[in-house]
């Protein structure tokens, strides 16, 4: 088996990277060793989304927690995800040691940007929570604490990795990493070997195991065991907030926070332990969080009874206690996501956006996800850029960077013509000077960490590169544009029926496939270069979608193949109906294999008679071609019909 990316661990964090990286065509693969996903640290926390109020803003952790907290809302509502609109959040003091604690805060969570933020005094604290314990005294009120279920989110999120073309493998445990001449070449796992080009580590607890398969580290990851109290749904009316108790001089405090199923959840300790499975609960530690907090805070919340259950869960702290996001010192392709330990739930969507620009530095991309990270992210690439491919997004590109301020040195093209559209070879690199070099490929990437440069060559008939005409490029970027292919996961589920030359699916001319009730349309169908085509055949398609549901579409049918000789690529639809009377011609895409100029276009039936002839000046891979058979053409004798393409002889 093989990927462009390995995730290792299906927690919270793995399951985010996967997410984010599945927007690109690049193929990846998300293992666990679990049964499902978000068994480990991922399902045992507070699920609080934490706004940053009480976190170091110049840690990495707290960089990427006040970030995240930005886009989790926006993230949870696009993935369906359950997400407790901001309810804010009351730190609760009893001593003046409190008081002075809580105003050390409130000056960090202003540093940190939370606005809203005010100290309460004993009336304002019991307005806002009246069956807090009387005597407390002080309070801290942030805004913007919100809840989440972790469980949901985690799920939501490989789901939709898994949508957009990513694989999970559960009950999949990684026993070795693969490295040669210090690049990383795959992993060994309990259900067989697996290539892959990057690998990133996000075992959780076990991070330190997998990175310590590459190479000497400098870190350890000790489990830190946090027990808490799962309290019946009556008790959800005894507060209006999460409820952090003081913090101390080692903790921000422990909390009471009601759940998005309306549970109160109260805990928790922070014990530092050597067992990775150890998760029971103990009763000294169960006591303390009573004693010291639960009962400290709201006295009527019970010790048992109404108590659903008690759990442990455990942290991945690392020996630094902070988050480490890096590539591995020694080995290429490697990357290091460890030590994520609170508030890792809330920083999730950040540390996947932070993974992915490690992804990205090697400076080897697709012309299509340079686009977005230009478009969408808003920054470049790099600052020199060469273009392997004359594709049309490759050609945009060109453009597009160099209007950034991009030097792109040239765009490369094995064939001796583009396989963009004219329009875009002559808007985008003729009007800007960039050059087109066809006939060309690259033989050899230079570079450690970060591409260098290429070295490029002219290629002979055979595509082969030619001896001697090798020369060198400086640049820090390759960006490739050497074809689309349709996406196709949710066809090939189906069985449908697959072109090997399209890479889409067979239909016909009412854009069926060979499964009833299945159409296909577009780029799914077969990679369009206008979409005003893809406009077409989607009315194609819905036109015969609603025939067949209202049962006006024949139920009889008679098969006319379609075939095409060596000098077109392929036909569009690859067979029609005969019998269909519903429409008054049949429509018609292909594609030539190569470029040439004063064409003629002929259809003929099996019996060799001439349906049809169309005149074409220029005809080019890259563009389309698209013409209507009448269907008065087509006789209940007519079987197959034949497209060619040949040259006009001169009169």
């Amino acid at each position: 088996m093989k990927t462009d990316v390995l995730i290792i661990g299906g927690g919270v964090i793995g399951a985010s990277i996967a997410h984010q990286l599945a927007k690109y065509n690049m193929d990846i693969i998300l293992v666990e060793k679990a049964s499902d996903v978000c068994m480990g640290t991922s399902k045992a926390n507070s699920a609080m989304i934490h706004s940053g109020f009480n976190i170091k803003g110049d840690t990495l952790k707290g960089k990427l927690a006040l970030e995240a907290n930005k886009v989790i809302k926006q993230l949870c509502e696009d993935l369906d995800v359950g997400y407790e609109k901001p309810l804010g959040s009351i730190t609760v003091g009893f001593e003046e040691a409190d008081l002075e604690r809580m105003q050390h805060t409130l000056e960090n969570g202003i540093k940190n940007g939370i606005k809203g933020m005010k100290l309460l005094d004993q009336k304002e604290l019991h307005e806002m929570e009246p069956h807090l314990n009387p005597d407390a005294k002080y309070g801290l009120y942030e805004p913007e604490t919100g809840i989440i279920n972790p469980f949901e989110f985690t799920v939501a999120l490989a789901e939709n990795a898994v949508l957009n073309g990513a694989k999970v493998l559960l009950e999949t445990e990684v026993l070795d990493v693969i490295v040669e001449d210090k690049k990383v070449k795959g992993v060994k796992t309990s259900n067989g070997d697996i290539e892959a080009k990057v690998i990133i580590n996000a075992a959780g607890l076990y991070a330190d195991k997998i990175a310590g398969m590459v190479e000497d580290i400098d870190f350890e990851i000790k489990p830190r065991k946090g027990e808490y109290f799962l309290y019946d749904k009556k008790w959800r009316g005894i507060l209006n907030h999460p409820i952090y108790s003081a913090p101390t001089k080692v903790s921000k405090g422990m909390i009471i926070v009601p759940t998005v199923d309306g549970n109160l959840l109260a805990g928790s300790n922070a014990e530092t332990i050597d067992d990775t499975t150890d998760l029971a609960t103990s009763s000294k530690a169960l006591n303390g969080i009573y004693g010291n907090m639960i009962s400290h805070l709201f006295p009527q919340l019970p010790r048992m009874g109404d108590v659903i259950t008690t759990f442990a869960g455990l942290r991945a702290a690392s020996t630094n206690e902070d988050f480490i996001i890096e590539p591995a010192k020694t080995v290429k392709g490697f990357i290091n996501v460890a030590g994520i330990q609170s508030p890792g739930l809330t920083s999730a969507p950040a540390i996947a956006t932070m993974v992915e620009g490690l992804v990205r530095e090697a400076g080897i991309m697709t012309a299509g996800a340079a686009q977005n990270y230009v478009n969408l992210e808003g920054y470049i690439p790099g600052k020199e850029v060469v273009i392997l491919g004359s594709g049309d997004i490759g050609l945009i590109m060109a453009r597009r960077l160099t209007l950034e301020g991009v030097n792109v040195k040239g765009v490369l093209e094995v064939m001796p013509y583009s396989t963009g559209l004219v329009r875009n070879r002559v808007q985008c690199l003729d009007d800007f000077g960039i050059p087109l070099l066809l006939s060309h490929t690259i033989t050899e990437i230079h570079g450690k960490d970060r591409v260098e440069g290429v070295t490029i060559a002219k290629v002979d008939e055979r595509i082969q590169p030619i001896a001697g005409t090798e020369q060198y490029v400086s640049c820090d970027t390759l960006l490739l544009s050497v074809g689309l292919i349709p996406e196709n996961e949710l066809t090939n589920k189906l069985g449908c029926e697959m072109d090997q030359v399209t890479k889409g699916p067979v239909v016909n001319e009412k854009r069926i496939t060979n499964i009833p009730w299945v159409f296909a349309a577009g780029n799914v169908l077969h990679v369009h270069d206008l979409v005003d085509n893809v406009t077409q055949e989607a009315e194609i398609a819905g036109k015969a979608a609603a025939a067949l549901i209202t049962g006006k579409m024949n139920k009889e049918e008679k098969i006319v193949a379609v075939t095409h000789d060596k000098n077109i690529g392929y036909v569009v639809p690859q067979h029609f109906d005969a019998l269909n009377n519903q429409d008054k011609v049949v429509k018609f895409f292909l594609r030539v294999k190569n470029p040439d100029e004063d064409i003629k276009l002929v259809v003929k039936d099996n019996a060799n008679k001439e349906l049809l002839s169309l005149k074409k000046s220029i005809v080019e891979p890259g563009t389309m071609i698209t013409f209507n058979l009448p269907r008065q053409f087509v006789t209940k004798d007519t079987s197959s019909i034949d497209i060619s393409i040949a040259r006009e002889q001169a009169e």
